[in-house]
């Protein structure tokens, strides 16, 4: 509904009070990507059918048309009413220009994300959709109810605006950008295992070894993604993850000639990629679980060589180099 503009003090110019053309006003409705409209099923101003045409107030789009305000003088009000189908959008804004401002959304979409310069004042978000509610005052905003072209610019009008965005959950490519993250982490992780079970067990790895180690778990990364683009992805993910674990588990076992270093390799890259999977899907928690497994995996190795001579495992790398020469 609009309030009778006779309630408004229009603001002056250089000390001289402005004259208002009732009759003649013209209506505008910001819409920042008029791209989006399908359709517009109802465009009506009180009785009148409003014929809306694209328009433009310093620099922000939008659709206009002209309405004659006389008989608001007296103090009743009118409806504005737009039905409007809209498509290829991926947020909503509004703008707080009412003297109390409240919209309410509802939506099936389970992953909105609230921003703008004012946050919901109530809302509700699970598996079924979200619902929110926002009342904005004339006082929470930065410029008068009624005002002259040059007084308020449209950059303040959008600076203004609030609503929400569709977040997009996690796609595969997102993923495969979140195993990335992890990939330093876990390919500086099988290193130290390794260099651990060299040193602890006494058998000896070679740099090359190293290198072929490292070089399949980079491949992994490349292999998760490619595999992703044609399979789902968790299938992707569990074919990419047990073809590293066996290629490194049997690469090792047999360049040691030790099966049962195989099979020990084989299953705890299994574990790790079991739990960067975990990471990867986590939404909510996947800082709090990546943090706790860093912890974790720090302690276990400080525990396992909380009694190792660092020195003495120096000295005998170096007595096995200068034996090797």
């Amino acid at each position: 509904a609009a309030y009778a503009p006779a309630s408004l003090t229009l603001p002056s110019t250089d000390g001289a009070t402005p004259k208002a053309l009732w009759s003649e006003a013209t209506l505008f409705v910001p819409i920042g990507d008029l791209r989006g409209i399908r359709e517009i099923a109802v465009a009506r101003w009180g009785q009148q059918a409003l014929d809306l045409q694209p328009a433009e107030y310093d620099g922000l789009k939008g659709v206009s048309a002209r309405v004659d305000l006389t008989d608001l003088r007296s103090g009743q009000t009118r409806e504005l009413r737009l039905e409007l189908a809209l498509a290829g959008t991926r947020a909503f804004r509004a703008l707080p220009l009412a003297g109390v401002t409240t919209v309410q959304l509802r939506s099936a979409w389970p992953h909105p994300s609230f921003d703008g310069a004012f946050l919901p004042a109530s809302y509700t978000v699970n598996q079924q959709g979200f619902d929110a509610r926002w009342q904005v005052l004339e006082l929470n905003r930065g410029f008068p109810q009624a005002w002259s072209e040059q007084q308020v610019s449209g950059a303040q009008l959008v600076d203004a605006g609030f609503g929400v965005s569709l977040y997009q959950p996690v796609d595969i490519y997102q993923r495969g950008e979140r195993a990335l993250k992890y990939a330093v982490l876990f390919i500086a992780l099988t290193f130290m295992s390794v260099f651990l079970w060299e040193h602890l067990a006494g058998q000896r790895i070679h740099a090359m070894q190293y290198l072929f180690v490292g070089l399949a778990l980079c491949v992994f990364y490349l292999l998760l993604i490619a595999l992703s683009e044609h399979l789902r992805f968790a299938g992707s993910y569990l074919i990419a993850a047990a073809a590293q674990a066996l290629l490194i588990g049997i690469y090792l076992g047999s360049g040691l000639k030790d099966g049962r270093v195989g099979v020990v390799v084989a299953g705890a890259l299994g574990a790790v990629y079991g739990l960067l999977y975990l990471l990867i899907l986590s939404e909510d928690y996947s800082l709090l679980l990546g943090a706790t497994f860093v912890f974790v995996a720090l302690a276990a190795a400080m525990w396992v060589t909380r009694r190792t001579d660092w020195y003495g495992v120096g000295d005998r790398t170096r007595r096995a180099i200068s034996e090797d020469a």
